[in-house]
């Protein structure tokens, strides 16, 4: 069957909080994050997604062609910081720069790297991904709850990324999307290791990512607690052979 793109279905509607309360217990499970822990979930869940995009570009931290003499590189939303320390360590004679809101950067880093401090929707590999189900929903928490803060969440749909680098002077500019399955479902022996680790990651973090956005639409933290047991117990399932997609975008300055 057609793979589906539910993210961008901006017509479909959003189910209410209450709506998740009918299909699960209602209150919180054992494995949910509480406020003591949730710093430490965030940073094991941005390691795993480092890992995990290491593994789909087959170990390379980047696609442009870069000479090795380059003099100055960016991360933009670092994180951890744990490919900006990565991409110092393969370019030692450069100069990398880290940026990230969040001062949670690690303080040992390679002489040539500095911190300084100022993310899809699911589809379906089978069909069978509904707009009942948490995984469909969980896109459009993002989307609309960026409308309504006036910010898009399309970014990949509406090509934006591409037409940026475009509009900001660069060429030969080139697009690769990577599809990242959720769970252990794939038959294929690399992409079950990668969805393992996708798994591992949104569990451990799934309400440090959704929460702002969740409680931008109106709901309650509690309401959030049933939305991800459903969310969990989905992926855990994995009858909806659920992936996403992801982007990379580069170009050079002439």
């Amino acid at each position: 069957m057609t793979p589906q793109n539910p993210q961008f279905q901006v017509e479909a509607d959003i189910l209410p909080a209450g709506h998740w309360a009918q299909q699960g217990p209602g209150k919180r499970g054992e494995d949910d994050s509480d406020d003591s822990s949730s710093t430490t979930e965030s940073l094991n869940s941005s390691i795993l997604d480092h890992h995990v995009l290491t593994l789909l570009l087959n170990g390379k931290l980047h696609l442009a062609p870069l000479p090795k003499d380059i003099n100055k590189a960016v991360d933009i939303g670092t994180g951890t910081g744990i490919w900006a320390i990565d991409f110092a360590e393969e370019y030692p004679e450069a100069t990398i720069i880290g940026t990230d809101i969040a001062p949670i950067q690690t303080t040992w880093v390679p002489p040539n790297l500095a911190f300084y401090e100022p993310a899809s929707g699911f589809e379906s590999e089978n069909g069978c991904l509904k707009p009942t189900h948490a995984l469909y929903q969980w896109g459009r928490i993002f989307v609309e709850g960026g409308r309504k803060l006036g910010r898009s969440w399309t970014l990949r749909e509406e090509d934006i990324q591409r037409k940026a680098m475009e509009e900001a002077g660069f060429v030969d500019v080139q697009v690769k999307e990577v599809k990242t399955p959720m769970g252990t479902w794939p038959r294929d022996k690399r992409q079950k290791e990668i969805g393992a680790y996708m798994q591992l990651a949104f569990e451990q973090d799934a309400e440090g990512t959704v929460l702002f956005m969740a409680t931008t639409l109106g709901w309650s933290r509690e309401e959030v607690g049933v939305f991800l047991e459903c969310f969990r117990r989905e992926i855990r399932e994995g009858n909806t052979r659920a992936f996403f997609r992801q982007r990379i975008v580069w170009g050079r300055k002439p």
